[in-house]
């Protein structure tokens, strides 16, 4: 299971497939901080994980909840792995960006906030 959802965070967050040292990397991060949530949040976990399309709608949903997710804590160990590996350096990095591409992100902000009130309402039948 969490060689899948290393998969599927990686897809969400850059894009394209992890390597297998990606994948084993994030596995032994979650054993390591033996990550649990509580019933619900597997659920979550679980839904996200059969239905890829969702998840940014869901962890836009979470991102201002008062519990903290397990979802959530997942991708952000899927995050650190992928920003500390080379490969993803160009993905991360905000030296070159232009006054074109700042625009794009205040567009891609607003389709954040857009994206939180539908995962909001999603959550409320998981």
């Amino acid at each position: 299971m969490q060689e899948k959802e290393a998969e599927i965070f990686s897809k969400y967050l850059v894009k394209s497939s992890p390597s297998e040292t990606l994948i084993s990397r994030y596995v032994l991060a979650c054993n390591k901080l033996k990550l649990a949530g509580n019933a619900k949040d597997e659920k979550i976990v679980s839904f996200a994980v059969r239905n890829p399309f969702f998840l940014p709608l869901l962890d836009a949903g979470l991102t201002f909840s008062k519990h903290k997710s397990l979802l959530r804590k997942k991708i952000m160990i899927m995050l650190a792995i992928l920003e500390t590996t080379p490969e993803y350096y160009e993905q991360f990095n905000t030296k070159n960006y232009s006054g074109v591409k700042w625009i794009g992100i205040f567009f891609r902000g607003c389709w954040a906030v857009a994206k939180m009130i539908m995962g909001k309402f999603i959550l409320m039948f998981i």
